[in-house]
This record gives C-alpha cells, structure tokens and sequence, in this order.
C-alpha cells in the first residue's frame, strides 16, 4: 500500500492474493484503485474458490503459467 500512496506515476497492473492475513485482496484493490483506477487487477490463490470474487473478477488459480499471467493481464 505504501508504495501505491507514494507513487504519483500509472500502476498499469496489481496482482494480489485473493485472501491474506490483514487485509483481503479485494480491499488492497479497493484502496489502489480509489489512487489509480487505471490499474488493472487479477487476484490468484491457491485456496480460495473462485466463487470467492465477482464474476466480472480476473483470477488465476495457484499454481499458474507465465502464459496464463500474460492472458489475464490482457483481458
């Protein structure tokens, strides 16, 4: 988050774990795209169910390919 705050350049992109100790994925996106709502945001876990995130959610399943990262990045 610190770095987001600070940065007064484009964050082209956020990938975020969908569920963390203090404060879920969802909330880290919240909070970076109320700064940068360019970002484009795909969540990934190795446990979370992918009915976890709205349907319109970008999301890759842990373990997951460079290939699979670019995909979701570019859709």
């Amino acid at each position: 988050m610190e770095i987001a705050e600070s940065c007064a350049d484009r964050i082209d992109a956020l990938l975020t774990d969908a569920i963390m100790p203090r404060m879920n994925g969802r909330q880290v996106a919240q909070r970076v795209l109320a700064l940068h709502p360019e970002t484009k945001v795909v969540y990934m876990s190795g446990y979370a169910p992918r009915d976890v995130l709205d349907a319109e959610t970008t999301f890759l399943q842990k373990p997951f390919s460079e290939e699979a990262l670019l995909e979701a990045l570019r859709a």
